[in-house]
């Protein structure tokens, strides 16, 4: 059994769990997902006259807290193994969030949740984003993350969480080929839940290891969408600064992979 660094607190309380094992702390998890979800996040449009009360702004952010600690408790039970995939690492994570997952909300605008596996300067890397919904149904909130670990010797550790600047939105997330060989570059594209416009925002983050930075970002894409390709990723969106009674120019830029970033030509 690899050893691992838990570097993030988790206030789950697992002391119950070592009697049941790996396969009953999972079906725990799983139940305790779902309570503390339906206490924060209401699931159905409710029927005409129905009305409720929004739980406490301290419940609601204990309740997303509660739910984030169930995630990471999962992964660190995940890639304990020394042979783990990432593709457990995701499916454990779409088992734990059922129907709560972005991509059963939003199947055609997210692939959350998503782990991938590469390598870095003689490490293992290990990205792993997912969302916690709360609120309502029709525009929900969303809480984004996209986290950073790093293996050596099967030693995991946690190097940060870059989900914030996702917040609200329904986003995905995907490997490109890296500018530089020092480390592994993620384009994350996601869009604003409920804004006119559809507003897209396009970062790519790069992971060496230990840091975690900004490559490039581009944001309020208006009916904006993303293609990516194997040296460039392709952005299409509506330009419509010449006032609000002239159509939209459609637009399509191109952005090339360089060691110096993303650079339109």
């Amino acid at each position: 059994m690899a050893g691992v660094m838990r570097t993030a607190s988790l206030s789950v309380a697992i002391v119950t769990l070592a009697a049941i094992g790996l396969a009953g702390q999972f079906e725990w998890r799983a139940q305790q997902y779902a309570i503390t979800s339906n206490a924060i996040y209401l699931a159905e449009v409710l029927p005409p006259g129905v009305t409720v009360s929004a739980p406490d702004p301290t419940v609601m952010a204990d309740g997303r807290r509660r739910l984030a600690d169930l995630v990471e408790a999962t992964i660190f039970d995940v890639i304990a193994k020394s042979d783990f995939t990432a593709a457990q690492v995701s499916e454990a994570l779409r088992e734990l969030q059922g129907d709560l997952g972005l991509s059963k909300m939003y199947p055609r605008r997210s692939n959350v949740p998503f782990a991938d596996l590469a390598a870095v300067q003689g490490a293992r890397s290990l990205v792993v984003a997912f969302g916690i919904l709360s609120g309502g149904p029709v525009v929900p909130n969303v809480d984004a993350h996209i986290r950073f670990y790093a293996g050596v010797a099967n030693q995991w550790s946690y190097h940060g969480d870059v989900g914030a600047s996702f917040g609200k939105r329904a986003f995905s997330i995907v490997r490109i080929r890296s500018g530089l060989p020092t480390e592994v570059w993620y384009v994350v594209s996601g869009a604003v839940l409920g804004a006119t416009g559809q507003h897209l925002k396009v970062t790519v983050y790069g992971f060496d290891g230990l840091n975690v930075r900004e490559v490039w970002d581009i944001d309020r894409l208006e009916g904006g969408s993303v293609r990516v390709g194997e040296d460039s990723l392709t952005v299409n969106y509506l330009d419509s600064s010449l006032g609000p009674f002239i159509i939209p120019r459609e637009v399509t830029e191109i952005y090339y992979i360089t060691s110096a970033g993303l650079i339109r030509r």
